[in-house]
Parts: C-alpha cells; structure tokens; sequence
C-alpha cells in the first residue's frame, strides 16, 4: 500500500541520514546531496563543504546499496528528485520534488529517534555525530591529517578540541599534588 511504502521510504531515508551524520558530514551537506554528485564506479560521493569546496566520500559498500535501493524506490514511487534526500510527504506536489530536505527536519529526526530508543535529546544532535566520529578516529590512531580530510576542519586546533583522551593525565592539577601534603 501507499502508507507502507511511505513509512519504509522515511525509515530508510532516516538510517541513510544517520549514516551520513556518522561519517561526520553536516546537516547542509547532506540536505543539499544530489545523485549528481554520486560518483557509481568508484563509489565515493561529492560533498561541496564550507568553504565551497570539495570533498570526496568513499561509500562503504553497504551504504552504497542501501542508496542504490533507496534511489529505486522512490523512482517506482514517483519521487524523482535530483536530491538525494527530498521530502516525501506529499509526493503528488511537483514543487516538493525539487526540494532538498530542511536542515531542521534532520535535527528533529535526531531528536526523535533519541526519544523512540530511551536516549536523553538534550545530550545528542547531529553535531554529536561528528563529535563521535572525531573521537572513534583519533583512538583508531589515525593522523590529524586524515580527520581533517573527512571532516573539512581547516586546522588541527580544531581537531585538537574533540580530543580528550588525555584531559586527565594532562591536567595542571596532577602537579600540584603538594598543595595538599
């Protein structure tokens, strides 16, 4: 039915999102992703990122499925969009279909599936996501370098600032232990 393809639509428009989000993109990158920017033999896509440039994310394999289906269904549904993520309420307006997705329709997304699955909204938006992505990848060991290239930081100060795997050990505090003797 209608109401059924609807709602698998939405929830698999909702985990790509999440997906996105988890491999640190913003909100604005991926509202405004189009298929144009899919690049299917190597399977990487184009962000245009502050700044107005680009930058180039590989699509694991299962994300990559996921959006080739994705693609297909909303094709068999009359959702032709050159946005990846378009509102699908409403298909039967032309105009909609040629609308990317509100930046703050993924923010309360977010914040819905905080409260679907018992986890406190006011501890996670989508800026959490690049925030754990940042985190993962530093005890992965990985170089500043390489964050910077997935995340579009423009320094490593701002890598720097997700980076508190040695806050405890390095705090002025640990020296100052004869205060106390």
């Amino acid at each position: 039915s209608a109401k059924t393809t609807y709602y698998s639509l939405t929830k698999l428009q909702q985990y790509l999102i999440v997906c996105f989000l988890s491999l640190s993109l913003r909100r604005n990158e991926i509202a405004t992703l189009k298929w144009s920017m899919m690049n299917q033999e190597e399977k990487y896509i184009k962000v245009l990122w502050k700044g107005w440039k680009n930058k180039y994310i590989p699509l694991f394999d299962s994300i990559y499925s996921l959006l080739m289906e994705f693609s297909e269904k909303k094709k068999e549904n009359w959702y032709d969009s050159p946005y990846i993520f378009s509102p699908l309420k409403k298909w039967w307006h032309i105009h909609n279909q040629k609308k990317h997705i509100n930046t703050n329709y993924i923010f309360d997304m977010v914040k819905r599936l905080c409260v679907k699955n018992d986890i406190d909204e006011s501890k996670i938006t989508p800026h959490s996501f690049r925030t754990t992505f940042v985190k993962k990848a530093l005890q992965k060991g990985l170089e500043y370098i390489e964050i910077m290239n997935s995340t579009g930081h423009s320094s490593m100060e701002l890598i720097k600032y997700y980076d508190t795997r040695d806050t405890l050990k390095a705090n002025a505090i640990n020296s100052m232990s004869d205060m106390f003797d």
